[in-house]
Formats: structure tokens, C-alpha cells, sequence
């Protein structure tokens, strides 16, 4: 609920200034541990797929073409997935398949 910041942090924002009222903790947390009982009852059961699609369903660009950089200078592609090692996969407008770790790409 904080709507002033005292801080060097670039583009601070909280859930009061983008509900654009304020929020009660209490019912947030409920709805944190809800969400987060839900995952764990997934993993327990092994359930890792359901994981995985509920990541890429709100991943950033997960839909749409979007600009990247890689080693090699700048392409457009869109995201295919995420393997369970963490390294992304992008298909590209050109139509090769790339496999990123982390820090080998960037957005444009």
C-alpha cells in the first residue's frame, strides 16, 4: 500500500498505486498462500506439467515476435518454451529453433 518511495530503486511501484486503492495484507497473504498451496500440491503429486504451463501461460512475450540479441546481433523471435534446465527456447522469424542460457540473450 505504499505510495511514496525514499529510495534509489529505479520505477518503484506497489499494489495500492496500480489497483489505484488500497489493498488488505490480510487477504493478499490468503490469496499468496492459496496460490502457493495449489503448486505444492502439484509437485507433491508429480504433477509437473500442469507447473510448467501455468509459468509459460503469463511468461513476459510469451505470445508475439518480439526483437532479441544475441552474441551474433539482433533477431526477432518468439518464445517456444522453457526447458527445465531454465534455458529458453525461441523460435526464430527466420525459422531456426535457439537455446539460451542465462545472460546469452536479451529483449530489444
Amino acid at each position: 500500500n505504499q505510495r511514496e518511495f525514499l529510495s534509489d530503486a529505479p520505477n518503484p511501484i506497489s499494489l495500492a498505486q496500480i489497483m489505484r486503492r488500497s489493498i488488505s495484507l490480510t487477504k493478499l497473504l490468503d490469496k499468496v498462500l492459496e496460490g502457493f498451496e495449489r503448486y505444492l500440491l502439484a509437485v507433491n503429486k508429480g504433477d509437473y506439467d500442469e507447473i510448467h504451463k501455468a509459468y509459460l501461460d503469463v511468461l513476459y512475450r510469451r505470445i508475439g515476435s518480439y526483437g532479441y540479441e544475441d552474441k551474433n546481433g539482433l533477431f526477432y523471435a518468439r518464445i517456444d518454451t522453457v526447458m527445465p534446465n531454465g534455458h529458453l527456447i525461441l523460435h526464430r522469424d527466420d525459422g531456426m529453433v535457439s537455446e539460451y542460457e542465462f545472460k546469452e540473450v536479451k529483449f530489444k
